[in-house]
């Protein structure tokens, strides 16, 4: 008999040595009176639970914890060389930038060839926005290029803050022998569509991400290396969406640009990161509408396109 309470000595010998019976085998050895399952279930009166296959859920932590070395992390919160040179570079000179829109532009040439575009805070104009304050915009600026960071879309040249001439403002690096997409001819964006389908796809879900309210042909700039997302300094703000450079209803979504957002979405310390990084920047509120609708993009994509009849649930705000 079993001793209650724990295995007895008789029971231990059982589990090393199994009962057996003598008998011929194709090898000339012994058999095993009871299979190994059979032997375990006498013993543990009951059969043998396997593990539970992890849930969904699990499996995405589990592999986004795989995902994220800390060397990611660490990059993740880090300025690239590109940031800190703009943010560091001595200026040479300063100008005021034609075509710089409702907002106080300046061109910076800095050290070493570097070229920014400097946008002052002082410069800011009021009233362009209901919920988008002037005083606000450098920072919201540099928030949305943090954004394009985490999410890896590369399609916003870097952003930082600094002071130039005792004035504080945004830098965005300056794209040379670009044009903007207003300059385009109907057979360029015809080719651009074309060329740089993802591009134009992940700019369409990005301005929806930030919220951007100002997503106009003169603020995408167009070079033989793809697009790129200039002045979104009116976003993340309860305003109404503005994107004039295409919708994307039905089109197929990029499967990179899906694995992107369940990247990003699969990994607390990704969004942890980005949070932390956009509260330095914004309203908690404002931090966690975009984290929310970055969370709804990336379930929306699940499907490989996004169908008309979903617009009103892509573009809430929360």
């Amino acid at each position: 008999m079993r001793r209650r309470g724990g295995i007895g000595r008789h029971d231990r010998l059982k589990i090393c040595c199994p009962p057996r019976r003598v008998g011929s085998s194709p090898t000339g050895g012994t058999k095993l009176n009871l299979t190994l399952m059979e032997f375990l279930r006498s013993i543990f009166n009951g059969p043998i639970q396997k593990p539970k296959e992890p849930t969904t859920e699990e499996a995405k932590k589990i592999e986004s914890t795989r995902r994220d070395s800390p060397e990611e992390t660490k990059a993740l919160r880090e300025e690239t060389q590109a940031e800190t040179l703009l943010r560091l570079r001595d200026k040479i000179s300063l100008r005021k930038f034609k075509g710089g829109g409702a907002n106080a532009t300046f061109a910076v040439t800095l050290k070493d060839d570097g070229l920014g575009i400097f946008k002052p805070k002082s410069g800011e104009n009021k009233n362009l926005r209901d919920n988008v304050q002037a005083g606000t915009y450098f920072k919201r600026a540099r928030a949305a290029y943090l954004v394009d960071k985490c999410l890896g879309f590369g399609i916003v040249p870097p952003v930082s803050i600094r002071e130039i001439d005792g004035e504080i403002g945004s830098i965005q690096q300056f794209i040379e022998n670009a044009s903007t997409y207003t300059e385009l001819s109907f057979a360029d964006r015809g080719e651009l569509r074309s060329t740089h389908y993802d591009q134009l796809i992940a700019l369409w879900l990005f301005d929806i991400i930030i919220f951007n309210s100002d997503r106009s042909p003169r603020n995408l700039l167009v070079s033989k290396n793809g697009i790129h997302a200039i002045d979104n300094d009116l976003s993340f703000g309860n305003d109404s969406l503005r994107h004039q450079i295409g919708y994307y209803y039905n089109a197929k979504i990029p499967s990179h640009l899906i694995q992107k957002l369940e990247r990003f979405t699969s990994s607390e310390t990704r969004k942890q990161s980005l949070r932390a990084l956009l509260l330095e920047l914004l309203p908690e509120k404002e931090v966690n509408a975009c984290i929310s609708r970055i969370e709804r993009v990336a379930r929306l994509v699940q499907a490989g396109t996004i169908t008309k009849q979903l617009k009103d649930i892509l573009t809430q705000y929360e």
